[in-house]
């Protein structure tokens, strides 16, 4: 996550409307929603790296289907870190 991407959650979090508590410069709904955001981005940027990676193919039938097989099994780890929310 960039400094600037950052920033921007850390604005958005300021957007959410503070609880009562005034002791810190984030209150806790705000400093949740912040590590929610942050999870959540680092989360999409995990599946978009699945989501691209180029898997080598031969030129054989084998190579083919290795290639399916794989391309299967990243779809799953992908699929599955979706669910963990």
């Amino acid at each position: 996550m960039t400094d600037l991407e950052l920033k921007k959650l850390i604005g958005a979090a300021l957007t959410v409307r503070p609880t009562d508590n005034w002791h810190y410069p984030l209150s806790e709904n705000q400093l949740r929603h912040l590590i929610t955001q942050a999870v959540e981005a680092e989360r999409e940027a995990c599946i978009k790296i699945i989501g691209e990676h180029q898997i080598p193919v031969g030129n054989s039938a084998a190579g083919e289907m290795a290639r399916e097989w794989t391309y299967d099994a990243l779809k799953e780890i992908r699929d599955e870190i979706r669910a963990r929310k």
